[in-house]
Order: structure tokens, then C-alpha cells, then sequence
């Protein structure tokens, strides 16, 4: 899984997002002054101590949590092969552990934490510059090259920007199968494509539950092809 952006779109931070932050300052400044005490106290995710105002949750994080994860780290560096292996499953709780707590612990210094969310969810992230379609046009060669080299049978396409649609027919045209998620419920890709689903269809699980039924149809779809090539 590849995702393509520019600065712009990593650096950036959405108002809702800038708003919490400000409010979030704001209680902890309060907090800080003995103004208001937080009915439940601050739990620390990794290791269960509990603090009586977030900064001393987030300080508490970041002297003891975040160095030993930079030691985690450091130690992953320093060894290769099968010493790498053996040390990278034995610390993979710990690593994963830390990666699952820190977002909502500490603030991002740069925008609010996309391209890390993005590598957590197993997407390898590209930076392309900031001219206009950049993304677009690396996304698209990606996707061209894919298909040429015959690397990938389905090609899931997160975008409703319909300058993709030459890509997903090029895709249908060599017997891939295409999948769309987007917010435009009748956008050109998704009429295009063989299954699509709404990112609201994704957060309350409805996409997974179709996946069993979607496969099933391509598959049926496939074996009646063979079928149909035989008996020509």
C-alpha cells in the first residue's frame, strides 16, 4: 500500500483539530494554577500510573516512555540479521505498544501526526514536491507500473478525484478488480469500479462485512469466464 503527498498535506492540521488543541492548552494551564482538578485522574496507557493534571502525564511520557522507546530503537539499529529478527519480536509488543499509546498522548510537532498514522496502518508513504498534481501523477504512474509488472490482481483506490478514472479502466481493461472508497456516493469512479463503499461504510464495519460477499461474487464471476472460454 503506497500513499503520495506533499508538505502541504502533511504539514497541515484541520481546524477541529486546532481547535482541540487550543482548548486542550487551555484546561492545562487552568489545571496547572489549581483552578479546576480533573474528576478522573490522568492514566498513563503503558505502564498504569496515574497523574493528577495531563501535563504531568505528558512529561511523565516523555522522560520515561518515549526515551526507552528511542532506546528500542537505537538497538534495532545497531544489529542486523537474524540478531535483528530475534530482537525486533522479542521488543514488538513494547514498540507496538508505545506506537498505539503516543498519538493520543503527545502533540505532533509537525501537522497532527498523518504520515505516522500512515505507516502504522502499513502504508508506505512518499513525499513528492509541492507543484500542482504531483501526488496525482505519482500516484498514477505507481498504480501504470504496478500493472505493467503485473505486481498486484486488485487495486483499491482511496480517492474520489476523477482524473484516476483512465487508470481504473486501464485496470478493468487487463482483468484487474477495482475497488473505490470515497465520499461521492455516484462519483465516476465508483461507477466505474467493480465494488465501492463510503468511508462511512468503512468506520461502522459495513465494508468489512461485504468483503465475504464481494469475493465471492468475483470468484463466481472468474470461474464461469473459464467456463465460458472452454466452451468457445
Amino acid at each position: 500500500m503506497v500513499a503520495y503527498a506533499n508538505h502541504h498535506a502533511l504539514e497541515y492540521v484541520p481546524v477541529v483539530v486546532r481547535e482541540k488543541r487550543i482548548e486542550r492548552r487551555y484546561l492545562n494551564e487552568l489545571e496547572s494554577r489549581g483552578v479546576i482538578k480533573s474528576v478522573v485522574p490522568y492514566k498513563c496507557s503503558v505502564c498504569g500510573r496515574k497523574f493528577s493534571t495531563n501535563d504531568k502525564l505528558v512529561d511523565h511520557f516523555k522522560q520515561l516512555h518515549e526515551r526507552e522507546q528511542k532506546k528500542r530503537l537505537s538497538r534495532l539499529e545497531s544489529v542486523r540479521g537474524n540478531k535483528r529478527v530475534k530482537l525486533s519480536a522479542k521488543l514488538s509488543m513494547k514498540l507496538e505498544k508505545y506506537k498505539n499509546v503516543a498519538p493520543s498522548v503527545l502533540v505532533p510537532k509537525v501537522g497532527y501526526g498523518l504520515a505516522s498514522e500512515l505507516k502504522r496502518a502499513g502504508f508506505w508513504v512518499r513525499l513528492v514536491s509541492d507543484k500542482p498534481q504531483a501526488a496525482d501523477i505519482a500516484l498514477r504512474n505507481h498504480m501504470v507500473e504496478m500493472m505493467y509488472q503485473r505486481q498486484v490482481q486488485c487495486l483499491v483506490l482511496v480517492s474520489d478525484d476523477s482524473d484516476f478514472l483512465g487508470v481504473l479502466e486501464e485496470a478493468k481493461m487487463r482483468c484487474l478488480k477495482t475497488v473505490v472508497v470515497g465520499d461521492i456516493n455516484d462519483g465516476a469512479l465508483k461507477r466505474c469500479a467493480d465494488a465501492s463503499f463510503s468511508w462511512k461504510e468503512v468506520i461502522v464495519g459495513k465494508a468489512k462485512t461485504q468483503v465475504v460477499s464481494v469475493l465471492g461474487g468475483w470468484k463466481d464471476s472468474d470461474v464461469l469466464k473459464r467456463f465460458e472460454w472452454s466452451y468457445k
